[in-house]
């Protein structure tokens, strides 16, 4: 059995992990969790330097969400119990990807792999 104080600590963590949104850097198009965005709309890295990895010109910008997609809060037309929210709530994974020398890629974490013009070679 859970206590009235055990019950409220459930509550406490379940109303912060729903706090937590996704921020995009306008610098680097870097979409993530905590990356800590100023005033300017730049993320923490882009604040000293400026490595515009998540961009257009570095053909690394995987575009914006599909229209089809619904927004996070209207996932579920009607209301779900705190246990089925637990059994299907969305994962926060995370992929870092590096193209190497000789045009391949190197991949860290979960992977999630999108489509992009690449160059043939013969």
């Amino acid at each position: 059995a859970v206590t009235p104080r055990e019950k409220e600590l459930l509550n406490d963590v379940r109303k912060r992990l729903m706090d937590i949104t996704m921020e995009t850097c306008g610098s680097c198009n870097e979409k993530w969790f905590d990356l800590a965005v100023n005033a300017v709309g730049r993320c923490r890295k882009c604040a000293g330097a400026d490595p515009r990895k998540y961009t257009i010109d570095n053909m690394m910008d995987p575009g914006d969400v599909r229209p089809d997609l619904p927004p996070r809060q209207f996932l579920f037309a009607t209301t779900v119990t705190q246990m089925e929210e637990i059994l299907i709530s969305p994962v926060h994974a995370l992929t870092q990807v590096w193209q190497i020398h000789g045009g391949q890629y190197a991949y860290r974490g979960h992977i999630c792999n999108f489509p992009r013009d690449s160059a043939v070679l013969h």
